[in-house]
C-alpha cells in the first residue's frame, strides 16, 4: 500500500470506519472495492478495525492509516453491553471530542480529500464539517439511536444521543441501507440497496479452493469477541454431526474443527463452503447470509436495539432458528442444526448492489483536485 497518496493527482477519498465489531469494516471494504474498481481515485482508511478485513479492497490505491476514530459501546461479552462502562467511555470521548476533531482535521487537511466518508464514525462527519468538505455517511443505524435506547438504563444517555444527532445532521448525505432503524428524523437520508458481497462462489468451488470434502456437512461458526470463549468450550462435544469452520490466527485442524487463517481466508468464502451457520446477528453477517441464502442458528443479543431490526429483517430472506442462551452456549447443537438445514428458505429477494450505488454517490460528491 502506498504511504503517500496525496501527490498522485487522483481525487482522494478519506474513509472513517468504526472499529466496533467487524461489520462496519466489512461493509466499508465492499464500498472501497467498488470505488477502486470503477473510479480513478485514491482512498485513505482511518480505523482501528483489523487490517485483514480490508485485504480484498487494498492495493496501490488504498492506504490504511491506523487511528482510533470510533470504538462504540463497551461490551461485557460478545452479546451484552456494559452500560456503566459505556457511559464512562462515551462521556470521556465527548469531553475531548472537539479537540480531537480539530487535531484530526489538521491531518485530513494535509491530505486534501475530495470527499469524506464515515461508517459510522461521528469523528469523520465532524472533520468534514470543519473542513467544509462533502461528507457521506453509510449506515443501517447511527450511534444516537443506540445510545438513546440506553437512556432507559441511565437518563444521561439522552443528552449523549442528542449530541450525536447534531453531529450526523451535518453530513451532506446519509446513505441508509436495508436492515436499518432509528434514522427517520433526518432530512439528509438517501436509501440504497443492501451492501452485500458481490463475489459469490458455489459451495463446490469454495470447498475445492479450501481443500474441504464435497460430501461432508460443514457449519461455519461466526462468533467472536469478548466472552465467546464460553461458546467454544467443549464445542467438539456439542457439534458432532458437522465439521466446523472458524477463522483465527493460523491454520490448524483438531478433530472436526477446521481453523483458517484470517490473514489468508475470506469469511465470505467460508460462508460459500458452509451448509449452515452459527453466529450472532450483525449487519455484516446478515448481508452475507441474505446474499448466499445460508441458514443461521443464533441466540438473543441483549442490550442492543439493532438486534430487533436485524432479527425481523433476516427472517424475510433466509431460514433461521434461535436458542435460549444456556442451550446456545452449553447444549448440544446437533439437532437444532440438522433441523435448520432441512428448513426451506423464504422466497423474498432484495437487491444486493448497494456498494456499487454507494460508490457512485460518493464519487459524484468528490471534489476534483486543483
Amino acid at each position: 500500500m502506498r504511504a503517500s497518496p496525496k501527490d498522485s493527482g487522483k481525487p482522494l477519498i478519506l474513509y472513517y470506519v468504526s472499529g466496533h465489531g467487524f461489520g462496519h469494516a466489512a461493509r466499508a471494504s465492499r464500498v472501497i472495492r467498488e470505488l477502486i474498481k470503477r473510479y480513478d481515485v485514491n482512498v485513505v482508511i482511518r480505523t482501528m478495525a483489523p487490517a485483514f478485513i480490508f485485504k480484498h479492497a487494498v492495493g496501490s490505491d488504498v492506504t490504511l492509516a491506523r487511528a482510533d476514530v470510533d470504538s462504540g459501546p463497551a461490551q461485557s461479552d460478545c452479546l451484552h453491553t456494559d452500560i456503566p462502562a459505556t457511559l464512562e467511555r462515551i462521556t470521556r470521548h465527548l469531553r475531548d471530542f472537539d479537540a480531537t476533531a480539530q487535531k484530526e482535521a489538521e491531518y485530513a487537511a494535509s491530505l486534501n480529500p475530495g470527499v469524506i466518508v464515515a461508517d459510522i464514525a461521528p469523528l469523520g462527519v465532524e472533520v468534514g464539517s470543519l473542513l467544509k468538505k462533502p461528507t457521506i455517511v453509510v449506515a443501517n443505524f447511527l450511534w444516537d439511536w443506540i445510545y438513546g435506547d440506553y437512556a432507559a438504563h441511565n437518563p444521561q444517555f439522552a443528552q449523549i444521543s442528542r449530541r450525536f444527532t447534531q453531529i450526523y445532521s451535518k453530513a451532506t448525505r446519509i446513505l441508509r441501507t436495508p436492515l436499518s432503524g432509528g434514522m427517520d428524523g433526518y432530512s439528509n437520508i438517501t436509501d440504497i440497496p443492501l451492501i452485500a458481497p458481490s463475489i459469490k462462489k458455489t459451495r463446490e468451488a469454495a470447498r475445492e479452493e479450501l481443500g474441504l470434502s464435497k460430501d461432508e456437512k460443514f457449519v461455519l461458526v461466526s462468533l467472536g469477541g469478548i466472552g465467546s470463549e464460553r461458546f467454544f468450550s467443549r464445542l467438539d462435544d456439542r457439534i458432532t454431526k458437522f465439521n466446523m469452520m472458524i477463522l483465527g490466527q493460523g491454520e490448524r485442524r483438531s478433530g472436526n474443527v477446521f481453523q483458517f487463517d484470517c490473514a489468508n481466508a475470506l469469511h465470505n468464502d467460508l460462508l460459500s463452503a458452509a451448509d449452515v451457520v452459527v453466529g450472532k446477528l450483525g449487519y455484516g453477517l446478515c448481508s452475507e447470509l441474505i446474499a448466499q441464502k445460508r441458514p443461521l442458528l443464533y441466540t438473543h443479543r441483549a442490550d442492543f436495539v439493532e438486534y430487533n431490526v436485524l432479527n425481523d429483517g433476516l427472517r424475510k430472506y433466509v431460514a433461521v432458528d434461535t436458542l435460549p442462551p444456556d442451550e446456545f452456549f452449553e447444549g448440544s447443537l446437533d439437532e437444532p442444526l440438522t433441523q435448520l438445514l432441512g428448513s426451506r428458505h423464504p422466497t423474498a429477494e432484495t437487491p444486493l448492489d448497494g456498494a456499487r450505488i454507494a460508490a457512485a454517490i460518493i464519487t459524484s460528491h468528490t471534489e476534483k483536485r486543483p
